[in-house]
């Protein structure tokens, strides 16, 4: 008799899922279901360190308007933290704060130079506002 898939097993095959099919999946779901499978982690948005969460949050610089929320997910070579890009929040791009020339900026010397510096800093604040935003919401819906 086979044995029923342990939380890891689920997490693993949820990630996957992520990484080839992110616009299947809205933000608040994906985060829902990661948050469900990791029962051993604080819960998401509640760590008091980065280090202790069970995903990165980020944002893809682009142009462009979103046509899904999730725009990826990377798992880091050799390990780690797996980070989740999303394209509905943050501070690049047409709907976010910053000067449009600015996330030009970004998203240039990102593919053209390799150079991530700038998007990976704004990374560090786009990491817990997303968190901040998703406890909000996840405290408000019942499950």
């Amino acid at each position: 008799m086979a044995q029923p898939p342990t939380p890891d097993d689920r997490l693993a095959t949820l990630m996957a899922a992520l990484a080839s099919e992110p616009w299947r999946f809205d933000f608040f779901q994906a985060l829902r279901q990661i948050d469900a499978r990791q029962p051993q982690r604080p819960r998401l948005g509640t760590a008091r360190r980065p280090a202790d969460e069970a995903v990165r949050l980020g944002q893809t610089p682009a142009m462009s308007f979103a046509p899904a929320t999730l725009h990826g997910l990377r798992q880091p070579e050799g390990g780690g933290v797996p980070r989740i890009d999303v394209r509905f929040f943050g501070l690049f791009g047409p709907n976010g704060p910053l000067p449009l020339h600015l996330t030009e900026y970004a998203r240039e010397r990102q593919l053209h130079h390799g150079d991530e510096t700038l998007a990976r800093f704004a990374d560090l604040f786009h990491h817990r506002l997303l968190l901040l935003f998703y406890r909000a919401w996840a405290q408000a819906q019942p499950t």
